[in-house]
């Protein structure tokens, strides 16, 4: 039996218009229309097969980086206030006689908390250098809240500190150019968050 072009619903051999939507029948083989390409939606997917952006692979080897580096340094500040703490420093170090290092529990307990806090924060680094590194949606988004969140942080700095924050207005300055790369439109298609026509 062909099928209908115009509905795609199988029609009986001989007749004229399809009793489905009243289009004409043409003989055409007996295999049914291919289903029609639906555009992708906004957000749906991460566009997989896409070539990565430079700057996409970029940013999410600069991510990487940075959140190794500060996984070593939670790593570092709970080494070194476990062994404030258990009073295992070598005698004589920096000029200070053995037992000369004298913290208070707390001081240690808050430096241990915060190497936790930087092991953490690495983690969540590196998680979302996959996710860009691999297109995911989700880490466009994220990448775009934590940007927002160190403009406002870097503005708050060079309020604070005046023509002194010269390391905030550089922070400010990579932060905004950032920004505006993620949301170009090929950037964001790589993402899933846009459709490219071309």
């Amino acid at each position: 039996m062909p099928f209908c072009a115009s509905c795609g619903k199988e029609v009986p051999n001989g007749v004229a218009y399809c009793p489905y939507c009243g289009a004409p029948v043409q003989s055409i083989p007996a295999t049914p229309p291919p289903p029609p390409s639906m555009p992708p939606m906004s957000g749906a997917q991460p566009a997989i097969g896409r070539q990565r952006p430079l700057g996409v692979t970029i940013i999410a080897v600069l991510e990487a980086i940075g959140s190794i580096f500060i996984i070593i340094g939670g790593l570092a500040l709970i080494g070194l206030a476990g062994l404030l703490k258990s009073g295992t420093l070598p005698g004589g170090a920096n000029g200070f006689p053995q037992g000369a290092v004298n913290i208070p529990p707390f001081v240690l307990a808050i430096a241990g908390a915060l190497g936790g806090v930087l092991i953490i924060f690495g983690l969540v680094g590196v998680f979302l250098a996959w996710g860009f590194w691999s297109g995911k949606g989700w880490a466009w988004t994220v990448g775009i809240i934590f940007l927002i969140l160190g403009v406002v942080g870097d503005l708050v700095s060079l309020g604070v500190a005046g023509v002194l924050g010269v390391g905030s207005l550089v922070s400010l300055l990579i932060n905004v150019l950032i920004l505006y790369y993620l949301f170009r439109p090929h950037v964001k298609a790589y993402f899933g968050k846009g459709v490219v026509t071309l």
